[in-house]
C-alpha cells in the first residue's frame, strides 16, 4: 500500500515556523544594536584615553601635566649636531665657509605643563609649558662633552646690528660705556705709574731727616680723577688746581704739576708714540684722534730723565673746561651727561641742532668755544679712537661677528656681554631653552596655549586655538588663524586622504603634513605623514624667497632661517655656498607616524636646522662672506614602547576583534534560525493555498 503525505497544513508547525523566522529576522537588528553598542564602548574608551582629563581627576591631570611620570611612558630625546666653522679668518675676508659637523649631543627631555586653567564647560584649557633636558653622554658621540668649543657666526651680534641698523650706530650706543671703561683703565694705570715711579715716591714720602729742620716734607696728591679730568680737558696742569697740599706747617712744593710732568707726561708720550693716547687699542692716527678734547701740545723731553713736557713753541689749544664742569659732564646720574646712557642729544648737537646745543650749554655752563671743542672731539672720536676701542672691546668680550662658545652655551646658557650693554633683559642669547622648574619658567617666560580638550567634540581634541592669548598671528603679510594640534594627537579615525595640521611656535604658523605610506610598529598599523613639500618653497605671504628656507626673522628679530638638516631639498645654491653639507633623506627628513583609529602619534622624527644670514657691514666686516650659515641641527624623537604597544593591542584591537566575532556569531545565528524558519513558513503557506484551491 502506497503511503500518501497529509496535504493538510499543520497549525502547530506553521506557528513554530513563524517563530523560527521571527528569531532569525530578529537577529539582524540585534546584530546592528550589539555592533553599535560595542562601537560606542570602543569610541568611549578611545575618548577617555585621548581627551584632556577631568580637572577633578587629580591623578590623571598630574600625568597629563607630566606625561613622563606615567608608568611605562615612552622616553623622548633630542640630539643636537653642532656646526663648527673651521676657517673663520678666511670667512671674514670673503672666502667660502668650511663646516665640520660635531655631534650628536643627546639629551633626555622631560616636558611639564603649569598654570593650567579650564574653561567653565571644560571644553578648553589654557596652560604654559617648559622642557628640562638632561645630557646623556652614553647616547651621545664618543668623547663629546658640553664644554667642547664650537666656532661659528654669532647670532647675538647679528641681533645687535638689526636693532642698531649698522655698526656706526653701535659705536654711538657704546659711547657712554666706553668712556666709563677708558676712565677706569686710565686711573688704574695712572696709580700703577705713581706707585712704581721711584723719583715721585721719593718726593711724596718724607726722608729720614724730615722734621729735623724747618722744612716739613709731607704732601698729599690731588685725586686720580682730578688728574684724569685735567688730561681730558686740557692736556696740561694749568686749568685745574692740581697743587700738592701740605699736611703740617712748613714749606711746600707744587707737587701736582710735577706729577703731571713725571707721570702724565710719560704716559701720554708713550701712548702717542704708538699713534694716539689709546694706541694700545690698535689705532695709529694723528694727535687729533685721541682721548683729549684739546688738540694737545707737542711733547718733548723734559729736564728730568725719562720724562716729557709740553713744547712751549707748540702749546696746543686747551678747552679751559673747569674741574666742576668736568665732574658734571662725567656724572653718570646727571641727565644729558656723557655717561648717562642716552647721548643722542650730543649727536644731534654735532649735526648742528641749535636746540640741543643751547640745552647742553645751559646744563653744563659751557661757553660756545668749549661746546664746539667738545662736539669736534665727539665727531672725530666716533671715527677714530672710539671706533677702535669699541671693536677692541667687542672682540675682548668675544661678542663679534664670529665667536667661540662651549656647546652648552650655544644651546642653553649663552649670555652676550655686548647685548647686555645694550639691553640687560635680552643678554641671554642661547638658541634653545633648558628650564628646570616652574620658578625658572616664570622668570624666563614661556609660551601659553589654549587648546580644545575634546569633551565638546572629540574631533577637536588637542586643537590649538590661541597662542599667547591671541587667536591670530599678525606678523605675516596677512593675519592667519591659530589652528592645528601640537603633533602628538589628532582626531580619531585618520584616513590616508587626510592632511594633518600642526601649529608650530618655531615657524609661527600652521604646517601641513601629507600621507606618505603605511608602516607598522610592534604589529600596529601606522600611517606615516611627511611635511608638505610647499612648507619651504618661496612664499611672499611668509616673506620666503629662498627655496628650502623658512624665514623666521619676523618672530626672532634677526636674520634667522629654518631648513631641513644639511639643506636637504633646498636650492642648490645653499649647498654650494658652504662646504660640509651632505643631505640624506633617510637621516635628515622629518615625519611622524599616526595610529589611524585613535589619532595618536606613536613615532616621530622632527629634524630641523637653524641658520643665520651674514651680510657685509659698514665698519669692521666689509668683506665677510654673504651666505646662509648653519649653526646647529637637531632631531627630536619619541616612540611608543613595546609594553604600551601590547596594552594598546589588547584594548583596542581586542575590542575590535570582539566586535567582529560577535558580528559573525549573530549573523550565523540569524542564518541558522532565519533560513529554516523561512522554509517552514513557505511550506505551510503552500499547503494552505492548495487546500484553499480544492
Amino acid at each position: 500500500m502506497k503511503l500518501i503525505r497529509n496535504p493538510t497544513p499543520s497549525k502547530i508547525k506553521a506557528i513554530a515556523a513563524l517563530v523560527v523566522l521571527i528569531l532569525g529576522i530578529g537577529m539582524v537588528p540585534t546584530n546592528f544594536l550589539m555592533n553599535n553598542m560595542i562601537q560606542s564602548e570602543i569610541n568611549q574608551g578611545i575618548a577617555d584615553q585621548i581627551t584632556v582629563p577631568d580637572p577633578d581627576d587629580e591623578e590623571a591631570i598630574d600625568i597629563w601635566k607630566e606625561p613622563h611620570e606615567a608608568e611605562g611612558a615612552p622616553s623622548s630625546y633630542t640630539s643636537y649636531y653642532m656646526w663648527n666653522l673651521t676657517n673663520p679668518d678666511e670667512v671674514l675676508q670673503g672666502e667660502t665657509p668650511i663646516y665640520q659637523e660635531i655631534g650628536p649631543y643627546t639629551f633626555r627631555v622631560y616636558t611639564y605643563k603649569y598654570n593650567v586653567k579650564f574653561s567653565d564647560d571644560e571644553e578648553e584649557v589654557k596652560y604654559n609649558s617648559y622642557s628640562r633636558r638632561d645630557f646623556r653622554p652614553g647616547k651621545s658621540g664618543v668623547n663629546l662633552k658640553l664644554n667642547d668649543s664650537i666656532v661659528n657666526i654669532n647670532p647675538a651680534y647679528l641681533g645687535v646690528l638689526e636693532e642698531m641698523g649698522n655698526e656706526a650706530n653701535l659705536v654711538k650706543a657704546m659711547f657712554p660705556e666706553i668712556l666709563k671703561e677708558v676712565k677706569s683703565n686710565w686711573e688704574v694705570e695712572f696709580e700703577k705709574e705713581i706707585a712704581a715711579n721711584v723719583m715721585l715716591q721719593g718726593l711724596i714720602k718724607p726722608p729720614w731727616y724730615a722734621g729735623l729742620g724747618p722744612i716739613q716734607w709731607n704732601w698729599s696728591l690731588p685725586s686720580t680723577e682730578t688728574f684724569f679730568f685735567n688730561l681730558w680737558a686740557n692736556d696740561t696742569g694749568t686749568a685745574l688746581n692740581t697743587t700738592g697740599t701740605p699736611q703740617s706747617p712748613g714749606y711746600w712744593l707744587p707737587l701736582g704739576p710735577l706729577v703731571m710732568i713725571i707721570v702724565v707726561g710719560t704716559m701720554t708720550f708713550s701712548m702717542r708714540a704708538g699713534g694716539d693716547i689709546d694706541g694700545r687699542y690698535g689705532y695709529a692716527g694723528t694727535p687729533l684722534w685721541d682721548l683729549n678734547i684739546s688738540t694737545g701740545s707737542r711733547l718733548v723731553p723734559s729736564l728730568l730723565p725719562d720724562t716729557y713736557q709740553a713744547d712751549p713753541t707748540k702749546p696746543g689749544i686747551p678747552s679751559n673746561i673747569t674741574l666742576s664742569q668736568c665732574k658734571a659732564l662725567w656724572n653718570i646720574t646727571r641727565p644729558n651727561s656723557l655717561l648717562n646712557g642716552t647721548p643722542e642729544i650730543w649727536y644731534d648737537a654735532v649735526e648742528g641742532d641749535i636746540t640741543s646745543q643751547d640745552t647742553l650749554k645751559s646744563d653744563f655752563g659751557l661757553s660756545d668755544a668749549q661746546l664746539n671743542m667738545t662736539l669736534d672731539w665727539i665727531n672725530v672720536s666716533l671715527n677714530g679712537w672710539l671706533k677702535n676701542i669699541a671693536q677692541w672691546q667687542i672682540n675682548n668680550w668675544s661678542s663679534g661677528l664670529i665667536t667661540t662658545r662651549a656647546v652648552e652655551e650655544w644651546l642653553f646658557t649663552a649670555n652676550d656681554t655686548l647685548v647686555y650693554q645694550q639691553d640687560p633683559a635680552r643678554a641671554a642669547v642661547n638658541i634653545f631653552s633648558n628650564i628646570h622648574n616652574v620658578s625658572e619658567a616664570i622668570e624666563k617666560g614661556t609660551d601659553r596655549y589654549t587648546i580644545k580638550t575634546g569633551k565638546g567634540d572629540i574631533n577637536e581634541v588637542g586643537q590649538r586655538i590661541e597662542f599667547n592669548g591671541q587667536d591670530e598671528i599678525t606678523i605675516w603679510a596677512e593675519p592667519i588663524d591659530v589652528k592645528g594640534t601640537g603633533g602628538t594627537q589628532f582626531a580619531p579615525g585618520i584616513s590616508q586622504d587626510d592632511d594633518l595640521e600642526v601649529f608650530s611656535s618655531d615657524f609661527m604658523r600652521t604646517l601641513e603634513f601629507d600621507f606618505s605610506k603605511t608602516t607598522d610598529m610592534y604589529d600596529i598599523e601606522l600611517y606615516r605623514f611627511k611635511l608638505d613639500d610647499g612648507t619651504f618653497e618661496p612664499n611672499p605671504d611668509y616673506y620666503m624667497y629662498i627655496d628650502g628656507c623658512a624665514n623666521v626673522y619676523p618672530c626672532q628679530g634677526i636674520p634667522a632661517y629654518l631648513s631641513k638638516p644639511h639643506f636637504l631639498d633646498g636650492d642648490p645654491i645653499l649647498l654650494s655656498s658652504v662646504v660640509g653639507m651632505k643631505p640624506d633623506k633617510g637621516a635628515h627628513d622629518l615625519y611622524f607616524e599616526v595610529e589611524p583609529i585613535t589619532g595618536i602619534t606613536m613615532k616621530g622624527r622632527t629634524r630641523m636646522q637653524v641658520n643665520f644670514m651674514t651680510s657685509k657691514t659698514d665698519l669692521w666686516y666689509p668683506n665677510v662672506t654673504e651666505a646662509l650659515m648653519p649653526i646647529v641641527w637637531f632631531e627630536e624623537r619619541s616612540e611608543i614602547t613595546e609594553e604600551l604597544a601590547e596594552d594598546f593591542k589588547n584594548l583596542v584591537y581586542g575590542a575590535l576583534d570582539l566586535q567582529q566575532n560577535l558580528n559573525l556569531l549573530t549573523l550565523g545565528a540569524a542564518a541558522a534560525f532565519g533560513v529554516p524558519g523561512a522554509i517552514f513558513t513557505t511550506t505551510q503557506a503552500v499547503k494552505r493555498k492548495k487546500l484553499k484551491d480544492r
